[in-house]
């Protein structure tokens, strides 16, 4: 890859981090002010330093999910109904069920709280919001954005047509998800995955580090500015890392034979199994195709080491019978 490019993928990666940041903490700009409000389970309008809730743990039914919050935390938590509990403290979010939708969001207003600091009220206690799912329940869309705080979906088998999740500060982490299509993005935080099955997924690390045990993509395509990837697949039919600065790990079922594959880095080792592709050397590309191939892995690093490790046959031929 010549230099330009990389240079290209850079400032692609720059203005990721920036239009994830502003993206995210947008939401955590703002205070509400005048009148509390309470019509049909909508609240907004209070503005107060002591630690509230906002709760309906019997709602009507909802297929979607929509939050924009500033600072939270976002738990799913399994009930015997669909529902939702906010604590909170300041600025008072909307909360409602509309036409299937779970809405959880703040507006705009003209003090600004960031990182729990609201520069009219001082220091504010986290907001936690907890997502009621019955069992067997299944989500159409999931679409979160906080500025600062953790998302963790852990809850049994749960089944989402398309989860998304933008955050400017804190960790995601999922267990036992299955999924259509799936987009993280993380400017400072950790993505940990689980047993986690996705047809499409896109994930986009600032600064932190990529976990994923156990799971299982169609297609993966993973960007990481400055951190780690370390990903652990049952079965990866096409995947795709770009990576400036960091170190990947990638470990999958399927032998080698199985994937074409290309790697292109400026600094940095790359090994199949242990053994280097070939000596490091600046500006470098290796392509590797077999004629059994059914899958695709591309790798482009600028600095940093990659590893890849490739089950057997006979491996392959045992997973594929016990599913």
């Amino acid at each position: 890859m010549k230099t330009w490019l990389k240079v290209v993928w850079i400032a692609i990666g720059v203005a990721l981090a920036l239009g994830i940041a502003l993206t995210t903490t947008g939401w955590a700009l703002g205070a509400r002010g005048g009148v509390s409000l309470d019509i049909n389970g909508l609240h907004y309008g209070n503005l107060s330093n002591e630690s509230m809730q906002i709760s309906n743990t019997d709602s009507a039914s909802f297929s979607e999910v929509v939050v924009r919050l500033g600072s939270a935390d976002v738990e799913f938590v399994r009930s015997d109904n669909f529902g939702y509990k906010l604590n909170y403290a300041g600025r008072t979010p909307l909360v409602e069920v509309r036409n299937g939708k779970l809405i959880v969001e703040e507006e705009l207003g003209w003090s600004i709280g960031i990182m729990n600091l609201d520069f009219w009220h001082g220091f504010m206690p986290s907001t936690k919001l907890q997502i009621l799912l019955p069992k067997n329940c299944k989500l159409d869309v999931v679409d979160i954005t906080v500025a600062s705080g953790d998302t963790l979906i852990d809850i049994g088998d749960i089944t989402i047509g398309r989860l998304s999740t933008n955050m400017a500060s804190g960790d995601l982490r999922m267990n036992t998800v299955k999924l259509d299509d799936f987009t993280a993005r993380a400017a400072s935080g950790n993505i940990k995955l689980n047993n986690v099955i996705a047809k499409n997924a896109n994930i986009d690390v600032i600064s932190g580090e990529l976990n994923g045990n156990s799971c299982e993509f169609t297609s993966l395509i993973v960007n990481v500015v400055s951190g780690s990837a370390n990903i652990n697949c049952d079965i990866l039919h096409a995947l795709e890392i770009q990576m400036i600065s960091g170190d990947c790990m990638l470990t999958l079922l399927r032998p080698a034979s199985n994937y074409d594959m290309t790697f292109s880095r400026i600094s940095g080792d790359i090994r199949i199994n242990g053994e280097k592709v070939n000596d490091r050397s600046f500006l470098s590309s290796t392509s590797t195709r077999s004629d059994s191939s059914t899958g695709r892995i591309s790798i482009d690093t600028v600095s940093g080491s990659v590893n890849l490790n490739f089950g057997s046959e006979k491996a392959t031929e045992s997973a594929t019978e016990n599913k």
